[in-house]
């Protein structure tokens, strides 16, 4: 799902909460909490619609330095606030409540809720296509950028059928919206076509998906010529995509020059700061490995391989269930690189590293990671044969 936040009622947020001034922004947001419920309590009619406002930019700047934990329960706590105020006045708070639910439905989703996360979209885009026919044209904007986050849901849960219908009801609604203003839909109009590309991808469909991604890279390309700031990351999350997709397609030479690109943007993100985008570069470092060996550039392709791995190990330190299954993939890519280069006893006790690591997930998660460890059992039979064996292809980010 997308990052950004889906913004209260148009609002920009009061403070910045990136750049090393989350604690300072953490703090003045939280007394803006404390006071506006204390008035609350002995104002409610006044204070309450202020409450939900002041916790949705609590759980804002705290997404947006990818604490996103965190950042649920503040956002959560203004939903249930908007329903309470929508029973009273529909007209004026339902377009919130939905705004709400889609932004809870985003941070669902990035922390592994996915049912709830498409439950909660759901009922965004059911609200949304309310208020669209009782205000004709009032909803446009706000519908189709709904739909972009309902195929996001659907994918999550391997639904690329029902996503990419609503992938590509947003692309057709944003395509004629972006004609009358561009500046607000444009990025709109990227990400719906980064979820219509995914969509076609895992439905089999390589090359409208690819030409899909390569609308939205351009599109990307412009907005962070004009804003580098709130555009490069998300114009390095579409060079990477766009990477996967030029592999699928067997043009491996420009899938290189893609997650290049990415990753000098990924790069400079990281240094600046880590513990946002160190899981950015960690993925990209994976693909370039994998894009590597399509190239025959072993050695090349072990090398960009390790730095992911070592990326991934010190992520997984911090958080070992959400990073653990990426260490133990890279950890059997590199197996694979590793043989090929004709190293075998080291590329069987990289696997067998693997091996362990996903038998450990699939104790606590057996349908997910039991058919890992069938897998990596099996190819371990193969390296220590002739080793032709092929990576685990990436498929696309979360």
């Amino acid at each position: 799902m997308a990052r950004r936040s889906p913004g209260y009622g148009g609002r920009s947020r009061p403070v910045s909460c990136l750049a090393g001034s989350l604690e300072s922004a953490r703090g003045i947001l939280e007394r803006e909490v404390a006071r506006t419920r204390r008035l609350s309590e002995s104002d409610p009619a006044t204070y309450e619609p202020e409450l939900a406002r002041s916790l949705y930019d609590l759980s804002d700047c705290l997404t947006d330095a990818g604490q996103w934990e965190e950042g649920l329960a503040p956002a959560a706590q203004s939903v249930v606030l908007l329903r309470k105020l929508a029973i009273a006045q529909p007209e004026r708070f339902e377009p919130l409540l939905a705004l709400s639910l889609r932004y809870v439905g985003m941070i669902q989703g990035r922390t592994g809720r996915k049912d709830d996360a498409l439950a909660s979209i759901q009922e965004a885009t059911a609200i949304i296509a309310r208020w669209a026919r009782i205000r004709p044209g009032a909803f446009d904007h706000q519908m189709a950028s709904t739909l972009s986050y309902l195929a996001a849901a659907m994918m999550s849960l391997g639904r690329y059928q029902e996503g990419l219908e609503a992938a590509n009801d947003a692309v057709e609604r944003l395509g004629r919206l972006v004609k009358v203003s561009p500046e607000d839909v444009e990025p709109e109009l990227a990400w719906a076509l980064s979820q219509q590309s995914r969509c076609l991808s895992e439905l089999g469909s390589r090359e409208p998906a690819l030409r899909a991604m390569e609308r939205s890279v351009d599109l990307y390309v412009k907005l962070a010529r004009a804003q580098p700031g709130t555009f490069a990351p998300m114009l390095s999350r579409a060079l990477h995509e766009l990477a996967i997709g030029l592999g699928n397609v067997g043009l491996h030479q420009h899938a290189l020059e893609a997650i290049d690109q990415a990753l000098q943007i990924r790069r400079a993100l990281a240094r600046r700061q880590p513990e946002l985008y160190e899981p950015d570069l960690a993925r990209s470092l994976s693909v370039r490995g994998i894009v590597l060996g399509d190239l025959r550039r072993y050695q090349e392709s072990l090398e960009a391989l390790d730095l992911s791995a070592e990326l991934y190990k010190q992520l997984a330190k911090a958080s070992p269930s959400r990073f653990e299954p990426m260490v133990a993939t890279t950890l059997r890519n590199r197996s694979i690189a590793l043989r090929r280069l004709g190293r075998v006893q080291e590329a069987l006790a990289e696997l067998d590293a693997a091996t362990e690591l996903f038998r450990k997930l699939a104790g606590a998660q057996p349908a997910t990671y039991g058919p890992e460890v069938e897998q990596a059992l099996k190819l371990r039979s193969r390296l220590a044969g002739d080793g032709k064996v092929e990576h685990t292809r990436v498929t696309h980010e979360i």
